[in-house]
């Protein structure tokens, strides 16, 4: 939606709730630069900068940035910044290097329209823009905190609580977590502010997705949580609580089992409130049959003293109300909500987000984590080919008698699957079919996992590439914590598999949710786990592609030499023979390779535009548009929208309209979700033109195709 309309729709809300939103959504639209604290450093000029490269080799001048953006309404005396980021420098010296630092600053901080973000002008204070001119993500974050506290009942802040969960890009500063100046007590305040913060987001954005019946909102919200904060027992006992009520004990009991490893290495123990609800649920599996209602009760804690938790009473009223009626009263292995909700797969057109999460959960316990036999006995599916039934009726019968060609017919049924997704790129209607069809294979073997046969080893590889293929599609289609979900299910197969080349081969793929989720630093730890698990046996194709992944990791952090290696060793990788254990997603034939000469040049184009590098990225990105077929519409598209941008940093409008107009043309077949968000985030570099008749006729094609990811 176009801005001036989506304005105009705030406005005509009468809640404070929406004034609040439309103030700060105005306040980042209409800045003159944004900036991102939380995750990688990074910066976006909505009026270009008359000099955005000044600082890359002055350290010290984003130092002196970051600094006073944390001080107290972004000011501060001159001599207390020398002092905090020279410590071990003379007086003189220090106040030397800040006028030098603050020079730099200075010139990155003008816009090519005269406007300044830096107030020097003060003999004895330096002063930075306020958020309407300077938007700052943790700023942003505070703000929409601070208004979402005032409202009782978390329901009413629901909107300004995802907007700030969006906001949430990853460790505040974590980039500059080691120098000597982070430690200042500005910081210090506002690290432990923006996790006191995040903390009381959690919460409240739970208790009002269960409020909601929104059961799946909140177990994502808080899984993904916990991954980052494994020992925040207030959120774990909320998810131990949800779990349980979903009739999911046993995850409960894993997740409470890496709570006590955890704590147990720093000499600590659970709380009083989860070692009484872990009890009371190990209580009632002894007896053979599990009460939901009776775990989530909350007489179940009438012994605790509440204060520490003033929260669980009326958290435990409302996941009551969700209790037997809603989800059926025991545990057998088999949930009655689970077992009627998958079983009607077949007769469904698109997985949501609750049936993922539960086509997830089965496939976990068949690699170890439970048991679902019920589940798994009652789902059931045709299928036309008579020798695939026979074969698998047989399979079922006699497990250990599992015929290699059976398994082979599976693994051609795999990269079959994965050639299709290369080909149902360019048609929404080819993704969802395909999404369909590769649940169902998944579904498949599930079902033969279920018997433990003697071919178990293969059977989990292939369940491991079919999830990643999920996880892949999920992701094209904009769906990040449904595809970080199967990632997670893939990764656990592969490991089953002790296929470690497959292992690589997902944390790559899973590497790219936290990189274009502003979280370089999170990608950089998967794939240097990634890189751990290739090195002895990987083809050299996957490993170049793991360092062309890598490369674009480090543009987006702004290393252009580390980037500029890595896009070397990729490209000598692919000169060389073929060596090494593949996967099936590089097994493909060449028309539907996932990595090649082609595809390395479009990543390389596309790691110079990150490093601003754009007359060095034109022409490869030319060089790779005439090197991709014409039917290749996704491709294609994507190539269009980053060479607009190539044009766009270099104020050649009329050429980036060229581009965007052949990127329009593709999409209206292809509809892809991710290329439709390059496309609205290369619409916020053109502030600055948005009166032309270019951006105008942007704009009236963004305003059909809302933004997917928003």
């Amino acid at each position: 939606m176009m801005y001036d309309e989506e304005c105009e729709n705030l406005r005509r809300e009468s809640s404070d709730e929406a004034r609040i939103l439309f103030k700060a959504r105005g306040d980042e639209e209409c800045s003159l630069l944004k900036v991102f604290l939380l995750g990688p450093f990074r910066v976006e000029w909505l009026i270009p900068s008359q000099d955005p490269h000044a600082w890359e080799s002055r350290t010290s001048a984003r130092s002196l940035f970051k600094l006073l953006l944390c001080a107290p309404g972004r000011q501060a005396p001159k001599i207390q910044l020398a002092g905090s980021l020279w410590p071990e420098s003379e007086e003189d010296k220090a106040r030397e290097s800040l006028r030098s630092a603050a020079k730099t600053l200075g010139k990155v901080l003008t816009t090519v329209t005269g406007e300044r973000l830096l107030d020097t002008s003060q003999r004895d204070f330096l002063k930075l823009a306020d958020q309407s001119r300077l938007w700052v993500d943790v700023d942003a974050f505070e703000q929409c905190v601070s208004q979402a506290r005032r409202y009782e009942n978390p329901k009413d802040a629901v909107a300004l609580w995802q907007e700030a969960k969006k906001l949430l890009g990853g460790a505040f500063l974590g980039e500059d977590r080691h120098q000597e100046w982070a430690r200042h007590v500005w910081l210090k305040a506002r690290r432990q502010g923006l996790l006191k913060d995040r903390r009381k987001m959690i919460r409240s954005l739970t208790d009002a997705y269960i409020q909601m019946g929104q059961l799946s909102a909140a177990e994502d919200l808080l899984s993904e949580h916990i991954t980052s904060f494994p020992t925040d027992q207030d959120a774990l006992l909320r998810l131990l609580i949800l779990l349980v009520q979903q009739g999911c004990p046993d995850e409960a009991l894993m997740h409470y089992e890496r709570l006590q490893r955890l704590l147990s290495a720093t000499g600590k123990s659970p709380s009083t409130h989860i070692t009484s609800f872990i009890d009371q649920l190990q209580e009632s599996l002894k007896g053979g049959e599990f009460t939901i209602r009776a775990a989530v009760h909350a007489s179940s804690f009438s012994s605790l003293d509440l204060e520490a938790a003033p929260w669980l009473p009326q958290f435990l009223s409302n996941m009551a109300f969700f209790s037997r009626d809603k989800m059926g009263s025991t545990y057998d292995g088999a949930p009655s909500l689970l077992t009627n909700h998958m079983s009607s797969l077949k007769d469904t057109t698109e997985l949501e987000g609750q049936d993922v999460n539960m086509l997830r959960r089965q496939l976990m316990f068949q690699l170890g984590r439970g048991t679902a036999g019920a589940f798994l006995s009652s789902i059931g599916r045709g299928w036309t080919d008579r020798e695939l039934v026979e074969q698998f009726a047989k399979a079922l019968q006699k497990p250990s008698s599992i015929e290699q060609t059976f398994i082979d017919h599976l693994e051609a049924s795999t990269k079959n699957n994965r050639k299709r997704f290369v080909l149902s790129k360019n048609s929404v209607e080819d993704i969802r079919s395909l999404y369909q069809d590769v649940s169902a294979h998944l579904l498949t073997l599930m079902r033969l996992l279920e018997q433990t046969p003697m071919r178990r080893l293969q059977l989990c590889s292939l369940a491991g590439e079919t999830s990643q293929l999920l996880g892949d599609i999920c992701f094209f289609e904009g769906k990040n914590e449904i595809a970080h979900s199967y990632y997670e299910t893939a990764l656990e197969a592969a490991q089953q598999a002790q296929h470690e080349v497959l292992q690589a081969v997902i944390l790559g793929r899973r590497s790219f949710l936290p990189l274009y989720a502003g979280n370089a630093s999170l990608a950089l730890s998967f794939l240097q786990q990634a890189h751990a698990l290739a090195t002895s046996n990987a083809s050299n194709t996957i490993r170049a592609w793991l360092m062309i992944i890598e490369a674009e990791i480090h543009a987006s952090l702004g290393n252009a030499l580390a980037c500029q290696k890595a896009l070397q060793y990729s490209e000598d990788l692919l000169q060389q023979s073929e060596t090494g254990m593949s996967t099936c997603t590089f097994a493909t034939e060449a028309p539907y390779a996932p990595f090649n000469a082609s595809r390395l040049q479009g990543y390389m184009g596309a790691c110079y535009l990150r490093l601003g590098l754009f007359q060095k990225a034109e022409p490869i990105l030319q060089a790779n548009l005439a090197a991709t077929t014409a039917s290749s519409l996704h491709r294609r598209s994507i190539t269009f929208i980053d060479l607009a941008q190539a044009y766009v940093l270099q104020g050649e409008i009329e050429t980036m309209h060229l581009y965007t107009t052949q990127a329009i043309q593709a999409l209206e077949q292809t509809q892809s979700p991710r290329v439709v968000q390059r496309l609205y985030s290369l619409r916020q570099q053109l502030h600055p033109w948005q009166n032309t008749s270019y951006v105008k006729q942007l704009d009236q094609y963004l305003t059909a195709v809302p933004s997917p990811l928003h």
